[in-house]
């Protein structure tokens, strides 16, 4: 594009307009009601379609620019280190990824079409952005590992942390430490500066009885002559209540004793009853208050936290981050700023949200708070279907006149809430309107083309609905995976909120170690995933377990490529450890350093493999891998692998014990001597 000034910038910004013309050329075809025979009105053009021709030229497109981006980015900070070069790179790359993503939308493609990935690592193209506003290191990598696309990552480069008074100063290379608490320092807030007394104590009596009985403690504040008074009543003699869900280091929390400020907790009961259309006094939980310091109490407390989100009708977050942004944005940014928010990043709240479940799920922002209420279709389809509508309409008169154009236009004109006058024009325009084929593109408009082009909107309800979703079926490997990168300052609930979300009674786990606890989650759940075996962290130390996470907390640099989240099978577990069917192949030779080459099939690859922590027993090592080696196509794509001694083989089990985790992936032009394998396709192995 070209400014008046004379400045040259690339933008997406007409290319959802041509995505829907895409769609009124590929959707102009003949609708028999009756019979439902579909039939290109351009046979010629129907021809292009059905041979592949027009989708592989598309996809080639795709595929030559991301080749040439990542061929770019391998030459290192040396290239990419120009101001000037990375902002153009930046540019190309939300172009291409805006196109790539674009040919999920139609029914024109094949599913094995070639994704848009960026190899080598793109972040350093951001790194300067995202310090300037405000990003510490491990921030910086915790969010390219949530966000599905380096334009989501740009984008929030535009969200200043400083602003919002998110402070990273404290950060090492290493460790995010801004909402890391001390509870021998911490503090807790007052709304202002002022100086008013604490509520909570005086009700911990109600409390502890209410707790002892079985049940949930709710609390109601008032405020009149005599004062300021904190009731206390039963979940069961109330109707409706809202949980508080919130971060401690916004100033929320009490390490010290069960009391909040008077006047937090007046802030709190009026936002509360504000989330209701009538003015009378609502109840509410939170955990400062209703769950005790002391350890016998505080542990019913917790054997009671996934009752207090179930059972919730509405649960309120609160984000210091959120509260100083407006919600007079787009969706999209809206999405973006929960997406990038602390509330997003800590462990209780993944088990806050999960419970909660979309529909019920209030994040308050500085003005109003937003709430999902009839989920994706109403957010996407009329809303996004409208705005990009009502840009095609307004500069309708500087497009020339196509039947692409006009067919997009009748298509418009079909919605229900097209505005009157619009429609009357195009009937006076065209006789026949409305027809089958109207109705066709229309639809296809509305159910994809509202949201084609649009992958900002679609990275920020991808997350919402992962910080939302109700997992059930008690699968601890599809959980892990959610719980990847998220901070706690205190490791040892990681078991306590995984036992909530399985519906596992976690007074077991209170008096035994952290690897006790996990080992005990792993013995009670019903499924796992066999592909848990590749998950990149330290294991229980103990035979017949070292297949097992000790814990599922710990970053991973690239959750995009393909790992355990994407098998559907479940395994069963052995005394001797996790029994599992995937390829893999045995060493005739123990490799002597951790990067070494096979050939199999004519084909030499690369296998890296993490220093081990264990002491070797044998000489007989086995590499098992979760995709197969014919599906990585390039150099660019790899998948987990762990290297395990082989002990026997019995009944076709071949028996095993766990070394390490590593990667395998095609090797280069110039791979170095391969070692000698037997592969072993599809074999069924107990890894221990």
């Amino acid at each position: 594009m070209l400014e008046e000034d004379g400045s040259k910038y690339v933008t997406a910004k007409p290319l959802r307009r041509y995505l829907w013309y895409c769609i009124g050329n590929i959707k102009n075809m003949l609708y028999d009601d009756v019979e439902g025979i579909v039939e290109y009105i351009d046979r010629s053009f129907g021809r292009r379609i059905d041979s592949g021709e027009i989708p592989n030229r598309i996809n080639s497109a795709v595929s030559i620019a991301n080749d040439i981006i990542n061929d770019i980015l391998s030459r290192g900070p040396a290239v990419t280190s120009n101001p000037e070069l990375g902002a153009l790179l930046l540019s190309l790359m939300c172009l291409i990824e805006t196109l790539g993503d674009s040919r999920l939308n139609w029914d024109i493609f094949r599913d094995n079409f070639k994704p848009v990935v960026w190899k080598p690592d793109p972040v350093p193209l951001l790194t300067d952005l995202l310090v300037k506003a405000g990003w510490c290191h491990q921030g910086i990598i915790w969010l390219y590992n949530r966000c599905l696309y380096i334009s989501m990552l740009y984008f929030i480069t535009f969200f200043n942390q400083r602003i919002q008074g998110r402070d990273h100063t404290e950060c090492t290379l290493q460790v995010c430490k801004m909402d890391t608490i001390n509870e021998d320092t911490y503090v807790t807030r007052h709304v202002g500066t002022c100086n008013c007394q604490p509520l909570g104590i005086e009700v911990a009596s109600q409390i502890q009885e209410i707790l002892e009985k079985g049940a949930i403690p709710l609390l109601s504040v008032s405020s009149s002559g005599s004062g300021i008074s904190l009731a206390v009543k039963s979940v069961s003699d109330v109707v409706h209540f809202v949980a508080i869900s919130h971060i401690w280091s916004d100033g929320l929390g009490n390490p010290h004793t069960n009391s909040l400020p008077s006047c937090q907790l007046l802030r709190l009961q009026s936002l509360v009853n504000n989330l209701y259309p009538t003015s009378e006094q609502r109840w509410f939980w939170i955990d400062t208050i209703c769950v005790p310091l002391s350890r016998t109490l505080r542990n019913l407390a917790i054997r009671r936290m996934a009752s207090v989100y179930e059972s919730a009708d509405l649960v309120l977050v609160l984000d210091s981050a959120l509260l100083s942004s407006t919600l007079n944005a787009s969706k999209t940014e809206v999405l973006a700023r929960i997406k990038s928010s602390s509330w997003a990043q800590r462990l209780w709240t993944f088990n806050e949200g999960i419970l909660a479940r979309r529909f019920r799920l209030v994040f308050q922002f500085e003005d109003a708070y937003f709430r999902m209420e009839q989920g994706f279709s109403r957010l996407v389809d009329d809303e996004a279907f409208i705005t990009t509508a009502n840009g095609i309409i307004s500069t309708v008169s500087q497009i020339e006149e196509t039947d692409t154009k006009n067919r997009i236009l009748r298509a418009i004109a079909y919605f229900r809430d097209a505005p009157e006058e619009f429609r009357s024009s195009i009937e006076g325009r065209f006789p026949d309107f409305p027809t089958s084929t109207d109705e066709l593109i229309f639809e296809w408009l509305w159910r994809c083309g509202a949201t084609t082009g649009d992958i900002l909107f679609m990275d920020g309800w991808n997350t919402y609905r992962e910080l939302t979703e109700n997992y059930g079926h008690g699968d601890i490997s599809r959980l892990g995976q959610g719980l990847k990168n998220r901070k706690t300052s205190k490791p040892e609930d990681e078991t306590l909120c995984l036992g909530a979300l399985l519906g596992i009674d976690v007074q077991p786990m209170f008096n035994k170690s952290s690897q006790d606890r996990m080992k005990y989650l792993f013995q009670t759940v019903d499924k796992i995933r066999p592909a848990i075996i590749f998950y990149d962290a330290p294991r229980i130390d103990e035979d017949g377990f070292r297949w097992a996470p000790l814990s599922f907390l710990r970053p991973e640099r690239h959750p995009r490529e393909p790992g355990y989240h994407s098998r559907g099978m479940w395994t069963e577990r052995h005394h001797l450890g996790l029994l599992v069917n995937f390829d893999g192949f045995l060493l005739a030779e123990p490799p002597l350093t951790n990067v070494f080459t096979i050939t199999s099939s004519g084909q030499k690859y690369v296998i890296h493999l993490q220093p081990s922590v264990r002491q070797r027993q044998s000489d007989r090592m086995a590499i098992i891998h979760e995709l197969r080696l014919s599906e990585l196509n390039d150099t660019n794509f790899s998948t987990k692998a762990i290297l395990v001694e082989f002990t026997n083989i019995q009944d076709g089990i071949q028996y095993t014990r766990f070394c390490t985790v590593g990667i395998v992936q095609r090797a280069g032009t110039y791979a170095a001597e391969s070692i000698e394998i037997i592969d072993t396709a599809n074999a069924r192995w107990c890894v221990g």
